[in-house]
């Protein structure tokens, strides 16, 4: 039963229950409002200071249809396909009252108009409970998938058992919102910066519009993405571009870039435009300073020593980590030193413009560690131009199953198509994504190869990955085909897109796979054998008998990762094809092989795969 009368007038506490009252979530909020619950119903209600509350016995149970009516709704549905409200089937036109709960079948869809203009979707497999704790509904997801659009106008605050999400300073924006099977959490800003706030730390973030990020589901705040300041804004940037080196009690980050071993030469100062940019929305500045080899280890032995090491070290040869000998003399490599290689973090890609092809190191005791961490953990940013727009469900399926990917996670077996080919990975990885970048594709609505780039941290590494997914649509849905963080994958390959996609000048139908290519040798279980006189020898086949054939893909499967290579046909195939051994490098292991077959209208076959030891 409720409570009989209540009159709130300022009081500091009611009841256990004013002064700090939990919010939806469980979490403890500074107010002078009252919880009011329905012990029979387990409702709960809030009252407004200075307001008074006079509730009968008989308003216990007030049936649905007269609080319909008297305009308790807090929304309607528009359609529904295979949903229920409550557990019940839900029709359009229903109408949603607080505490409502809107679930959908795996191929059931809801959309409900929320007041005063705001909209949400609520897409297959997934459950959401609706709530106006004060003048603001609350859409909290449970599982599945949500689509929420604000139109500036009180907007909703969308929620899940670790986060409140809603667009940055009360702006429009349109939002999706992905709870995984495995607990980790996809959020979209598809329009407007979204705000990020991690329930339990309160600490928020900005999601730029536009971008998409996946939390791990043991991560609590998502590092790398910008903070808000404490009034909810983000952070002023530091002064304009092109200003001296920042003075005084500045805030820089400081990095050290080291020459190489066998010249002896000091390497430039340069800050970089872009890393300068980054560095000045974390509230940084950025300097450099060059060694010679000849002047680095001790330089750094002694800055280590003081807890004054640079928060950046950058080089072009390994020596300077491990120590080498070169016609200057014998050089001693500071991660020698057991102290300083436990303090080493390796950065991955998001820090390459400070030195080309070569290393990029955080040092974990440097004084401004966790800034130049956040630099190396921002945004991931794709290189210019990778491929038309994604089309929303591509962007979708590529965020998600690339998240899945890195991980190692068995739910990536729900994005998987049938004809994948496995390889075991030769250790667990231990990557937690964060903020996954889809950057266009190359393709057809049939087949598509999309490059993305993801910021991710692990034990002793951070930064950012390179990857390739290629999807197939069966049965109108984009499946995974292949997945690589390979190099040549990432780079040789995605070059060669624009001319492979070129060459798919047909509509694609069902009847147009082509017959698969076919295997020659060597056989299964075999290496190539080089030919007298040759360093490496080949894999050899037969493309596919059907005309039509306009490309191939050799795929190279090893430690759950994927060499592509493509050979393109300007004519009719020849009877037979090879590919150099020479092309795997010295990865070693078990290998899979096989051959795509790619039709003029986008079609897809594969030989058998064999496999080798190298």
């Amino acid at each position: 039963m409720f409570l009989a009368l209540v009159i709130i007038t300022g009081f500091s506490s009611f009841a256990g229950s004013m002064g700090r009252t939990p919010d939806e979530t469980g979490r403890v909020v500074n107010s002078s409002q009252a919880a009011i619950t329905d012990t029979g119903a387990g409702k709960r209600y809030t009252l407004a200071e200075g307001l008074r509350a006079n509730v009968s016995e008989s308003a216990t149970q007030i049936p649905r249809e007269e609080k319909e009516g008297r305009g308790d709704a807090i929304g309607q549905v528009v359609s529904s396909s295979e949903a229920t409200l409550n557990g019940k089937p839900l029709s359009a036109g229903e109408w949603i009252l607080d505490g409502d709960t809107v679930s959908t079948d795996v191929t059931g869809r809801a959309v409900v108009k929320l007041w005063p203009s705001n909209q949400a979707t609520i897409e297959g497999n997934s459950s959401a409970s609706f709530t106006r704790p004060v003048e603001r509904i609350w859409l909290q997801l449970q599982r599945g998938t949500i689509d929420v659009e604000n139109t500036g106008e009180s907007n909703i605050l969308v929620t899940t058992a670790k986060f409140h999400i809603e667009p940055s300073n009360g702006a429009a924006g349109r939002i999706v919102l992905t709870i995984r099977t495995d607990d980790c959490t996809y959020i979209d800003a598809r329009a407007g910066d979204v705000r990020i706030e991690d329930v339990q730390s309160q600490k928020s973030r900005v999601l730029a519009s536009g971008a998409h990020t996946l939390i791990p589901a043991n991560t609590p705040i998502i590092a790398g993405l910008p903070p808000l300041g404490t009034a909810g804004a983000p952070i002023p940037s530091a002064p304009s571009p092109h200003r001296p080196a920042p003075q005084g009690g500045a805030k820089v980050i400081t990095v050290w870039k080291v020459g190489n071993p066998y010249t002896g030469a000091a390497p430039g100062v340069d800050v970089p435009r872009s890393l300068e940019l980054a560095a000045e929305k974390l509230g940084y500045g950025l300097k450099a300073k060059a060694f010679r080899i000849q002047d680095f280890a001790g330089s750094f032995f002694r800055a280590f020593a003081n807890r004054q090491p640079p928060d950046i070290l950058v080089f072009n040869n390994s020596g300077v980590l491990d120590g080498v000998s070169t016609p200057l003399g014998r050089f001693r490599g500071v991660g020698t030193d057991p102290a300083i290689h436990a303090a080493l973090v390796e950065v991955t890609e998001s820090l390459p413009a400070f030195g080309g092809r070569g290393w990029e190191y955080l040092i974990r005791t440097s004084p401004n560690f966790e800034a130049a961490q956040a630099l190396a953990l921002r945004p991931p940013e794709c290189a210019p131009s990778q491929g038309a727009a994604l089309p929303p469900d591509l962007g979708e399926i590529t965020v998600q199953s690339a998240g899945a990917y890195l991980e190692n996670s068995p739910s990536l077996r729900n994005f998987e198509d049938p004809d994948r080919l496995h390889t075991d990975a030769a250790r667990q990885k231990e990557r937690h994504v964060q903020t996954v970048k889809a950057c266009g594709y190359f393709g057809t609505d049939h087949l598509a190869f999309v490059p993305a780039i993801t910021s991710y941290t692990s034990p002793g590494t951070i930064g950012w990955v390179s990857s390739l997914m290629v999807f197939r649509k069966q049965s109108d849905h984009w499946r995974l085909l292949a997945a690589s963080t390979d190099p040549v994958s990432n780079k040789t390959f995605v070059g060669q897109m624009p001319a492979l996609v070129g060459l798919i000048t047909k509509p694609w139908t069902h009847s147009d796979d082509p017959e698969p290519p076919s295997l020659l040798s060597p056989q299964d279980a075999a290496f190539p054998a080089a030919a007298p006189g040759a360093r490496f020898g080949n894999f050899i086949w037969h493309p596919s008998p059907s005309g039509g054939e306009v490309a191939e893909i050799v795929e190279f499967a090893n430690h759950n990762d994927a060499r592509l290579l493509a050979i393109l046909f300007s004519g009719p195939a020849p009877a037979t094809e090879h590919c150099s051994a020479g092309t795997l490098g010295t990865a070693g292991g078990i290998w899979k092989w096989r051959v795509w077959s790619i039709s003029e209208s986008g079609g897809v076959s594969f030989s058998p795969s064999r496999h080798f030891t190298q």
